[in-house]
């Protein structure tokens, strides 16, 4: 699993992803992967709140944040539990082998109904980041404009 260079054992670039004229809190967690937070923001000089809930985490496209102009706040103390390396699931395409991925430590065999409690190994990119945050985030979301 590939770590982002701006992150340390305290802290993660904070990414604000544009979304509907808002901005969703994401973070880059320890081990490199993304935290997506049940937030939105008017604008980056709003206040983030500690204590937002954290959605999901995902290991992300690097060309997404650039392409899809996301704003880096620079690093910031880890939101929730992403001061904690997140385990994932990963199976070769074309083999019956599962094991436990994580960061910085040797990959792990299980059964397939073990890996099935794990959030997948795949890379995501922001159309999906967006869409998974549409269908898990519990706000009132604005509607989509055309």
């Amino acid at each position: 699993m590939m770590s982002d260079p701006l992150y340390s054992e305290t802290t993660g670039n904070v990414y604000l992803i544009p979304f509907r004229g808002q901005l969703i809190v994401a973070q880059v967690g320890m081990g490199g992967d993304l935290g997506v937070f049940d937030a939105l923001l008017q604008s980056p000089s709003e206040r983030i709140d500690e204590n937002v809930p954290l959605l999901f985490r995902v290991h992300f496209g690097r060309a997404s944040p650039r392409k899809y102009r996301w704003k880096s706040l620079g690093l910031l103390p880890f939101l929730d539990n992403l001061r904690e390396v997140e385990k994932y699931s990963f199976t070769e395409i074309g083999s019956d082998d599962h094991y436990i991925i994580k960061f910085g430590s040797e990959d792990t065999a299980v059964t397939s109904e073990e890996a099935g409690q794990y959030e997948p190994l795949a890379t995501w990119s922001h159309e999906h980041i967006i869409d998974r945050f549409v269908k898990e985030s519990k706000l009132v979301l604005p509607p989509e404009t055309q």
